[in-house]
């Protein structure tokens, strides 16, 4: 069985089967796009992109074509749901309803599986749904099968994730948070009482290998324990594991988190007994897993959405078929009705027209006409100078405003976090007010940030540049974007 996984920037493939309670890999096979033809999960430059598939191929001497596509992509919508013990159909039925309101899609497919076993006690199965646009998912199967390639099947990375999560037994193992790192994509788990019970796709904006990229990270990672906190579980979030992050990143991470709960428990996810690599392999399982993931075949996944699409697609072409095969009598038979009634429409229609032309000539029409013209046209005018006053009214709100009563704000929200605050600077061009925080915890700080994000007068709040001092006080740098204005 042959994955190819595509992210934003890496293109992996991965060969290998499942067996039974087992996966073997056999490869593992890498590039990096450096020429930016994936964009979340999307092929900006088709042409470019087969040829970077192509030199994988002719690099690693692969011989199949008959692929199976992992995609982390934006164009999925995902939830993990917990619902009754419903028939397939009706299970299908269910999950269609609870994406009704999710995403305008005109052509939309759904892909679905069950998460562990069905709780008997309260007839309940947790199940990760799945909802696409057919469109987006058969411009794939197209594009690999005009370049010779087979589209066997084609999920999500995090349906790839989850299926492995499960394979795994984490989902079982008490409560923990899993994270896959991707170089500037995150996915995040919480897994708690024997279920996934929150999970998330975050966009990483820092480079790999800076500490304001592990700082995003972790961030996460305290956003979670806190959505934990409020949950009522019977015991509290001690496990964090994470894969994808190198060996650098990995201790700057492990360091900040100590930091911000010196509870934790941090491990790297390792494969465990249950997956094993080929002696060759040089790539490390955490570093690969959701392609990994793709190797588990369920019966509820297998080749569903491209069968789906594709089916879809087959049909409306015999559709068309059809109708182009009408019997002639048929045919016949409404030409010459149509003639009989198009003559007698004709001679009608003459009649009208001299009237009609009769109607437009006369002298108290035509010049009620010039009127109308004269008043349509300062109607018009009035208008365009209402919207032009209605424009600069908005450019005018649009402009941030910063007085005493931000400087109030800022220091309410300081003071209730015992953080200490000094105001550095304000770009009234792009609306960005910048301040230094320093405190003797670092999740003073957070809080301080958390409260500043719920005023209505910051549109988004930022902070990096972590230091600590010899006596423990931590500093960082903090980024307010002005909301704009409001009419008062």
């Amino acid at each position: 069985m042959l994955i190819l996984y595509m992210s934003n920037r890496y293109v992996r493939v991965v060969e290998g089967e499942q067996t039974g309670s087992r996966i073997y890999v056999r490869a593992v096979y890498e590039e990096e796009d450096w020429n930016g033809c994936i964009l979340n999960g999307t092929i900006t430059d088709e042409d470019t992109f087969i040829q970077l598939i192509e030199k994988i191929w002719a690099k690693y001497d692969i011989s199949s074509r008959d692929i199976h596509l992992v995609i982390d992509s934006t164009q999925f919508n995902q939830k993990i749901m917990e619902m009754p013990i419903l028939k397939p159909k009706q299970m299908q039925e269910y999950i269609q309803r609870e994406f009704a309101n999710v995403g305008r899609i005109m052509d939309p497919v759904y892909q679905f599986f069950t998460i562990g076993e069905p709780d008997k006690k309260t007839k309940q199965v947790s199940v990760f749904a799945m909802k696409a646009e057919g469109q987006f998912l058969r411009d794939y199967v197209e594009l690999f099968s005009g370049a010779g390639f087979h589209v066997e099947t084609v999920q999500s990375a995090r349906g790839a994730a989850v299926h492995l999560l499960d394979f795994m037994k984490l989902v079982e193992s008490g409560n923990g948070i899993i994270q896959f790192v991707d170089n500037m994509v995150l996915m995040n788990f919480l897994v708690a009482e024997g279920k996934i019970i929150f999970s998330d796709r975050v966009r990483l904006f820092s480079d790999p290998g800076t500490l304001d990229y592990v700082m995003e990270i972790s961030h996460s990672v305290n956003n979670i324990l806190q959505f934990a906190h409020t949950q009522n579980l019977q015991q509290a979030v001690r496990d964090v594991m994470i894969g994808g992050l190198s060996e650098q990143d990995y201790q700057m991470y492990t360091e900040v988190l100590e930091g911000i709960n010196p509870d934790l428990v941090i491990n790297i996810l390792t494969a465990g007994n249950n997956i094993r690599f080929d002696s060759h392999i040089q790539a490390e399982f955490h570093s690969c897993a959701v392609a990994v993931g793709g190797l588990l075949e369920e019966r509820e996944k297998r080749g569903s959405l491209v069968h789906k699409v594709m089916n879809s697609e087959k049909e409306k072409k015999n559709r068309e078929k059809r109708r182009k095969l009408l019997p002639v009598a048929a045919l016949a038979a409404v030409m010459f009705v149509a003639v009989s009634v198009v003559g007698i429409r004709i001679l009608y229609l003459n009649i009208k027209l001299k009237q009609v032309q009769a109607f437009n000539t006369r002298e108290d029409v035509v010049e009620s006409c010039r009127i109308y013209d004269e008043t349509k046209i300062e109607r018009d005018a009035s208008l365009e100078f209402g919207n032009s006053m209605e424009q600069l009214t908005g450019r005018i709100l649009d402009y941030p405003r910063v007085d005493s009563e931000t400087e109030q704000i800022v220091a309410a929200c300081a003071v209730n976090n015992m953080v200490e605050v000094e105001i550095s600077s304000y770009n009234a061009d792009g609306g960005t007010l910048s301040f230094d925080t320093s405190a003797d915890r670092v999740e003073r700080i957070h809080q301080f940030a958390d409260q500043l994000r719920q005023r209505d007068i910051f549109a988004a709040v930022r902070y990096t540049g972590y230091t600590q001092d010899s006596d423990g006080n931590w500093s960082v740098k903090v980024n307010c974007t002005m909301a704009d204005r409001q009419e008062d």
